[in-house]
């Protein structure tokens, strides 16, 4: 990749001189973009980014003050860090390594909080792996911030508006078939007569407690996660649950009911 004298200047890094070094980072962010640009080799081009940074990293702790003053490293951040993090961010997202793509558009707004490039990709990251709130909460500020004149931006809330639905209407589905099992269970015969009644009602008790705490935990998991993902098997989990106690009543079902 890059021109003779670029690739020469990669070779003999060790050896180069100061004026020299200063240019790897942007020979290796110039050869991720052509990579991005021209073959959508986004693998390819993540191996460069990430020497871009590594290369600027290094003079940046180099003893020898190869970066010379504040001015020169506020250029590089600008100039290198930025984009390049950007372009990491765009990178994992496209191959659907969503944790990096937070990662690196986070690295990028602790350098420029107002970057919406980097708030639209974390929160479509964070879209991706189902973390709503946080999602919201980027792609929000980024509509604010190009004042609702991003078709990426605009699409990207309306994918996040359409995801809360469909998680909602999920919930409402599981807490039905909760209900719906858990009504069975309105009308349960007491115990024989020969069981002193105080002590069926402890047993009652108990059991209603124990189901209960079990069962809340288990609505939490699913709401926690925010996806019917295996949702015969979570299903099946809850029926069992409800069939194996005989002492579910009105209280349980409306603790469970959705508006």
């Amino acid at each position: 990749m890059g021109t003779p004298l670029q690739t020469q200047v990669l070779e003999d890094y060790p050896t180069a001189t100061n004026e020299q070094k200063l240019k790897v980072p942007y020979i290796e962010k110039q050869n991720g973009n052509i990579l991005v640009n021209k073959e959508q080799n986004y693998g390819r081009a993540i191996a460069h980014y990430s020497k871009a940074i590594f290369a600027l990293q290094m003079l940046q702790k180099s003893e020898d003050h190869i970066i010379p003053d504040a001015d020169t490293f506020q250029r590089f951040t600008k100039e290198i860090e930025v984009p390049v993090c950007l372009n990491l961010s765009l990178s994992y997202l496209r191959l659907k390594d969503f944790q990096l793509a937070v990662k690196y558009s986070s690295q990028a707004l602790e350098r420029e909080p107002d970057n919406d490039k980097a708030l639209y990709r974390r929160g479509m990251a964070y879209l991706g792996t189902g973390k709503i709130s946080e999602a919201k909460v980027d792609l929000t500020r980024a509509f604010e911030l190009t004042e609702g004149k991003d078709a990426n931006v605009v699409k990207a809330l309306q994918q996040l508006r359409e995801k809360i639905q469909k998680d909602k209407e999920d919930e409402r589905e599981l807490a039905k078939k909760i209900i719906q099992s858990a009504a069975i269970y309105k009308d349960v015969p007491d115990a024989p007569p020969e069981v002193p009644k105080d002590q069926n009602e402890a047993v009652k008790n108990r059991f209603q407690s124990g189901f209960e705490s079990t069962l809340n935990e288990e609505f939490k998991n699913f709401q926690k996660k925010k996806k019917y993902t295996g949702g015969e098997q979570r299903e099946s989990t809850c029926q069992k649950l409800l069939r194996s106690i005989p002492c579910i009543g009105e209280k349980l079902a409306n603790r469970f009911k959705q508006d």
